[in-house]
């Protein structure tokens, strides 16, 4: 059964396919955290891991008014919601502000390790509990092995490039941010789990070794709608992301407006549609997942809850 979405309005899409849980599980099942954008977390009570850590939803206004620096009050304030203290280890996706932006201060705040490209790592020169991301390497944390794969930033026409040029560099001053640098993806295992986090839409054939399995994907989805043939690129990155690697169950992820706070009832906001049409990118996923099957269950395509946790448990 592919479950689909409900849009209330037209910005604001209500994730209620998948229940999130009150509290984290007390027996040590492995669970995630959903931040908006491609922050993921991942806990199994013991150890755990973040992708990106990205907390501040400015508008482009406010990063004007207050700098493009981290907003010190939501990182606290995300943290604290969800009870994180501490983390085992940080991964960032990219240097774009979207991902990057709040790595350090989310780092000191729990003790995690840093770890990011050579593009990353100098936007925080004076954050020492860093380290480069190596790919192919096995990081250990606990139960969790994280291997970094290096992929392609989602391609961007030139529009849509000279557009952020000037809202990131020229009118809010983030020029360090503009970079996206080496852009990874991230396996992650725990145990019989295995999860693969994509935190920019694009995953071409050859990416991940030969006969990576994933049993859950957290598949970023931001501006697949803005590609040329977008039926045939969405078809191509389904392919290697989710037929290749047999996954039974696709989290899409960046899909908000990253300029929109998180709402009190956990509800991000989309972005207007002619910056990207995500309707129409969930209408061909789910196309998509229903012409294919897993083990002879058909994929589910599942919002994720918004802060809550949630168990990585399926049938």
């Amino acid at each position: 059964m592919i479950l689909s979405i409900c849009i209330c309005g037209c910005s604001n899409l209500r994730p209620h396919n998948l229940p999130g849980l009150d509290s984290p599980p007390d027996n040590g099942a492995l669970h995630a955290r959903f931040f908006g954008t491609s922050t993921v977390y991942l806990s199994d009570g013991e150890s755990s891991i973040m992708i990106d850590g990205l907390f501040t939803r400015r508008s482009f206004t406010q990063h004007r008014k207050y700098g493009f620096l981290p907003d010190s009050e939501a990182i606290a304030n995300g943290l604290e919601t969800a009870g994180i203290d501490n983390i085992d280890g940080l991964f960032v996706g990219h240097s774009h502000f979207d991902h990057a932006l709040d790595a350090e201060m989310t780092a000191q705040q729990t003790n995690a390790k840093l770890f990011g490209s050579p593009s990353t790592l100098r936007l925080f020169p004076n954050f020492s509990h860093k380290s480069e991301v190596i790919v192919g390497k096995p990081y250990l944390f606990g139960k969790f092995t994280v291997t970094a794969f290096e992929t392609q930033h989602v391609p961007k026409d030139s529009f849509i490039q000279n557009f952020e040029y000037f809202l990131t560099a020229i009118y809010a001053k983030g020029h360090e941010f503009m970079c996206a640098g080496k852009v990874y993806s991230f396996l992650i295992q725990h145990g019989d789990t295995d999860i693969l986090i994509i935190p920019s839409s694009s995953l071409e054939q050859g990416d991940l070794p030969a006969n990576t399995k994933a049993d859950i994907v957290f598949l970023s989805i931001g501006l697949l709608s803005k590609q040329p043939n977008a039926t045939k690129y969405i078809a191509n990155y389904w392919e290697n992301a989710v037929k290749e690697t047999k996954a039974k169950v696709v989290f899409p992820i960046h899909y908000d407006d990253f300029r929109k706070p998180i709402s009190a009832d956990g509800e991000l906001t989309l972005p207007l549609p002619l910056a990207d049409k995500i309707l129409l990118t969930m209408t061909e996923l789910n196309k998509l997942a229903n012409e294919h099957n897993t083990d002879g269950k058909n994929v589910k395509v599942i919002f994720p809850p918004v802060i809550k946790p949630f168990l990585l448990e399926f049938d």
